[in-house]
């Protein structure tokens, strides 16, 4: 529907005839007489009764009634549709892995709602290798997490910062009497560890193997952030993110490693056969770079 035939038809009505609703809107009479033409072809209905007097019919009546509604819902599609263009709003599918789906993301997703009131969110929070399989597919927009370990070629990850690693062991455990600690001292004590498809665990079972260190492992946590909860209650230690020990728990304390470099590198992922990101898309990467430093990162 041409919206210059709704307000041709509107000017008519408001001032009485065709020909004063020519002068008004510019046109020549035959152009408002075939916009009401057109209007009513479109809509298969007779709108105006011409003779022997100007007279809306019905159908008139009821387009009349709702052409204000029909021009306001089309100025605020153009406006929404503008928005869209610009980056000032849109939908975005973040998926994202722990700890910075708890730790790091809500602040970055704060300042960036100031910025962009109209964008809509939709987080989702998976490990590393659901990450980039729901990026390949092209389920997620684009995902924050560390590398995995069966990538494709269309999956491209740009780095952002590395998580750091210590131990966190209860208060009353024999460890906590040093300020820090080396992977050696670990021999024999009971470890809580993530599940073998955490990526992290591949590197600290590694280490482990190297220096010929032997600790208990009984129990596996799927979710790195129930580890400090486990580890208050005693049941053992664990090597975690700094950022989730910090600060600790009142029955815990974290202790550097030394001798441990396991650092996990955490960056963006996105689709490489993506050559022209939405706006919206492109606005909340240009985002995360300039507000992830390494320093706002880590701190």
């Amino acid at each position: 529907m041409d919206l210059r035939n709704i307000i041709t038809f509107q000017s008519i009505v408001k001032l009485g005839s065709f020909h004063a609703a020519a002068e008004t809107l510019n046109y020549a009479p035959s152009t408002v007489t075939m916009h009401i033409k057109n209007l009513e072809e479109e809509l298969g209905v007779t709108l105006l009764e011409r003779l022997p007097k100007l007279k809306l019919t019905s159908s008139g009546k009821l387009l009349y009634e709702q052409s204000d509604v029909l021009l306001r819902d089309f100025d605020m599609l153009k406006e929404m549709m503008t928005s869209l263009q610009s980056g000032k709003s849109g939908f975005i599918t973040i998926g994202v892995m722990e700890p910075t789906a708890s730790f790091r993301l809500p602040q970055l997703l704060a300042t960036f709602q100031k910025e962009h009131p109209l964008m809509k969110l939709s987080i989702q929070v998976h490990n590393a290798n659901a990450l980039e399989q729901l990026v390949q597919s092209g389920e997620l927009d684009l995902a924050i997490g560390t590398t995995p370990t069966v990538y494709h070629d269309d999956v491209s990850f740009s780095w952002l910062f590395n998580e750091e690693f210590g131990l966190l062991a209860p208060t009353f455990h024999t460890l906590t009497t040093k300020d820090t600690v080396s992977l050696h001292d670990l021999h024999g004590h009971s470890l809580l560890q993530t599940t073998p498809s955490c990526p992290f665990r591949a590197t600290l079972d590694q280490a482990l193997l190297e220096n010929n260190i032997k600790v208990s492992k009984n129990i596996e946590i799927s979710n790195l952030l129930a580890l400090k909860p486990y580890v208050e209650s005693g049941i053992g230690i664990a090597v975690i993110p700094e950022i989730i020990a910090k600060p600790p728990f009142t029955r815990t304390q974290y202790l550097p490693i030394t001798d441990f470099n396991g650092q996990l590198p955490i960056g963006i992922m996105t689709k490489t056969t993506n050559l022209n990101p939405s706006p919206a898309l492109s606005q909340f990467i240009a985002h995360i770079l300039r507000s992830t430093t390494p320093t706002t990162l880590i701190d």
